[in-house]
């Protein structure tokens, strides 16, 4: 407590060096909701944790495939997201719609579970500003456990991650952009990190109205493939 009655809430150094003070949003946020944060950067702006059954989210399918809210497993809380795929141009999808976000470093992430190594995740950002849209994305394939991050040369690969593939396994996966720079910025996976500041984000021609798109994507580009994704939190301020 600081001279005057005022409080400073801190947590503790974790193991990536950072030793952060909260605001009372985080604050709140924090104590009203499961402490799963695994890498914890940047001020919340939307968490989906699926236990309402009212969505503040956008769920899409194609054909062989499907996705939705389902109750059989999960990380936190009684739900999760059950997603589904056998066709690698198939999608199962889940979008959040945001317009309320500081143009700088945003962060996307989620938690997923998997018990087949058939599927191929596509998960980021989609930016657009009415005269063009800026698509940083990255591509988990894991028939060989490729990552790949999408670039004006296409798909670039940045390394492998392996994970026990176990339905009650779930892995964190977090990508950050910067959308002054317009690059990327950092890769969480499981227990690695990544260094992606190299790599620029794809952008082409669009007229849609401002806002910002955050994806999830399941494809099965090697047979029959279900995952579990849960806890889907896009930040800010990064």
């Amino acid at each position: 407590m600081k001279q005057g009655g005022s409080i400073i809430l801190s947590d503790t150094k974790d193991v990536w060096g950072n030793d952060l003070v909260l605001g009372l949003g985080e604050h709140a946020v924090r104590t009203q909701a499961p402490p799963m944060f695994y890498e914890k950067t940047g001020d919340i702006l939307r968490w989906v944790d699926f236990e309402s059954p009212t969505p503040n989210y956008k769920l899409g399918s194609y054909s062989a495939s499907y996705v939705r809210r389902t109750a059989d497993i999960c990380l936190t809380g009684n739900f999760s997201l059950k997603m589904y795929s056998t066709h690698p141009t198939h999608e199962a999808s889940i979008t959040v719609y945001n317009s309320d976000f500081k143009v700088g470093k945003v962060g996307l992430q989620f938690t997923f579970a998997s018990s087949s190594t058939n599927g191929q995740f596509i998960f980021g950002f989609i930016r657009y500003t009415q005269t063009e849209s800026w698509h940083a994305k990255v591509m988990y394939y894991m028939p060989t456990s490729t990552l790949s991050v999408y670039t004006p040369l296409g798909y670039v690969s940045i390394g492998t991650y392996d994970f026990l593939t176990d339905f009650y396994n779930f892995s964190t996966a977090k990508l950050v952009v910067d959308l002054v720079t317009e690059k990327y910025v950092k890769l969480y996976i499981g227990n690695e990190l990544y260094d992606i500041s190299e790599y620029d984000i794809y952008k082409t021609t669009s007229v849609t109205d401002p806002h910002l798109l955050s994806i999830v994507e399941l494809y099965g580009p090697s047979g029959p493939s279900y995952c579990r994704i849960d806890n889907m939190i896009i930040t800010h301020n990064e």
